[in-house]
């Protein structure tokens, strides 16, 4: 399973719906800009339903976040009953295999307190993996 950005095939979609949260002085993250880009598995026979969010601050990676929406069944189906992979598919979690910072504990906790509660975006995410998927 290869992780692709979604800017890579839909740039002017990206660059209008990519969520943003500014953060001010005295948080326990720097304040400025914290970018949630999106990345999908560019595999056409998976239905993962999941997403690598690249939380992007001062234009490094500071987090990865794996999230998959759907219930857990949905990923214990997916994975042929494994609980354990079941487990790291639903999300929002600090993806295994994504990028790690001093910051991704609080980045991550930053994600759930507001990209969790954010309809929109979360509606969006799956709109965005739907579009990528189509396209492959």
């Amino acid at each position: 399973m290869m992780m692709e950005v979604f800017v890579n095939r839909f740039p002017e979609t990206a660059e209008k719906e990519t969520r943003c949260v500014i953060l001010p002085e005295g948080n326990p993250l720097p304040a400025g800009s914290y970018y949630m880009a999106e990345s999908f598995c560019n595999d056409k026979k998976c239905d993962c339903r999941r997403a690598f969010i690249n939380v992007v601050y001062d234009n490094k990676i500071v987090a990865t976040i794996g999230f998959g929406w759907e219930d857990l069944a949905f990923y214990r189906k997916w994975a042929h009953g494994d609980k354990d992979i079941a487990v790291h598919m639903k999300g929002p979690i600090l993806e295994l295999t994504g990028i790690h910072t001093k910051y991704s504990e609080k980045v991550l906790l930053l994600f759930k307190e507001f990209m969790m509660h954010d309809k929109v975006f979360l509606e969006r995410l799956k709109k965005h993996y739907k579009m990528f998927k189509e396209a492959l």
